[in-house]
């Protein structure tokens, strides 16, 4: 038993071919929106990462606080190895 059609079939195809295009504008639509959303979101992220760079560098006076703090921590373990050094030399 086959069923009564309830619209002609250039109705029907007419129909589909509108719901396509349609289905076609959204997905469009939605990509456009989506890629948009990724490359601010990456734009951001890029522009953050840059000022935090600029924003925490040394100035020179601190560059060269922290060389002459670098240089005092070095000068301390080597006065302390020859003192190491010179203690297990005595006890022989």
């Amino acid at each position: 038993m086959e069923f009564p059609k309830l619209i002609e079939q250039q109705t029907g195809q007419y129909l589909f071919r509108t719901l396509q295009q349609c289905h076609e504008f959204r997905v469009s639509r939605y990509s456009f929106f989506f890629n948009a959303i990724i490359l601010i979101v990456f734009l951001g992220s890029v522009t953050l990462i840059l000022y935090l760079c600029r924003t925490q560098k040394k100035t020179p006076e601190e560059k060269r606080n922290q060389s002459i703090k670098d240089q005092k921590y070095v000068l301390e373990k080597i006065r302390g190895l020859q003192y190491q050094r010179d203690l297990h030399f005595l006890q022989k």
